[in-house]
């Protein structure tokens, strides 16, 4: 009920582990924490069976599903990864939650040299002519702490390097979202927050507007590829 099978190359179809939720019109493929085998079963795959494409094992499952939904969302590890090579790769639009601490943003910049880099090295791998092209790239700020007295400095690191790239809405670190992601909740999973309502709105609105966000860059690339067509 995972990627596994994909990645042992088992299966070449993601169909078998999709299942249905309690959210209507929203389906899901779980992870497990044995997926960490595919980081070594990818490469492996890689040595022994010429031709094969390790980066392109998770686009070429989905393939069978693509028309099913308007949207796949692809939630890889914060690790450039295998998994998230295959993600990646198999992803029209990025989005990268950032929070506002020189560690994070650090190991942000490491990220996208490190993706140009493989990115550049991929391409060449691919049939002549053909990139790797992405409808949208956005960094989200997360997990942000107005009570921390770093926050702002780091903000304005992020924004003078990725500029436009930065969406204009902020993630809170808020009890809220803690709180229900121990549960494996969402904020939209509560019915009465004990907490405060102010606090529960200011989370809520934030996600709201991110999804709006998201929506609206998804709708214009659908556009942008109608017009092209």
């Amino acid at each position: 009920m995972t990627i596994a099978p994909l990645c042992n190359g088992t299966s070449d179809d993601i169909t078998p582990a999709i299942r249905s939720t309690y959210w209507d019109g929203i389906d899901l493929v779980a992870a497990a924490p044995f997926l960490f085998g595919a980081e070594f079963a990818l490469p492996a795959r890689q040595m022994n069976e010429p031709g094969s494409r390790f980066w392109d094992v998770l686009n070429g499952g989905l393939e069978p599903v693509r028309n099913l939904y308007d949207v796949i969302v692809i939630d890889t590890p914060p690790a450039l990864s295998y998994v998230t090579i295959n993600g990646l790769w198999a992803a029209d639009g990025i989005v990268v939650p950032v929070p506002p601490s020189g560690l994070d943003f650090a190991s942000s910049a490491q990220f996208w040299s490190l993706l140009a880099d493989l990115g550049g090295n991929l391409d060449k791998q691919e049939q002549a002519g053909v990139r790797k092209v992405f409808d949208f790239l956005h960094v989200l700020l997360s997990r942000v702490d107005q009570a921390d007295a770093a926050s702002p400095a780091v903000r304005q690191w992020i924004q003078a390097t990725y500029g436009e790239f930065v969406l204009p809405v902020e993630i809170p670190k808020t009890s809220v979202t803690s709180n229900k992601s121990a549960e494996f909740a969402t904020v939209y999973d509560v019915q009465k927050y004990d907490g405060s309502a102010k606090t529960y709105k200011r989370a809520v609105d934030a996600y709201d507007r991110f999804v709006d966000l998201i929506e609206e860059s998804v709708v214009e690339a659908w556009r942008t590829r109608r017009a092209a067509s």
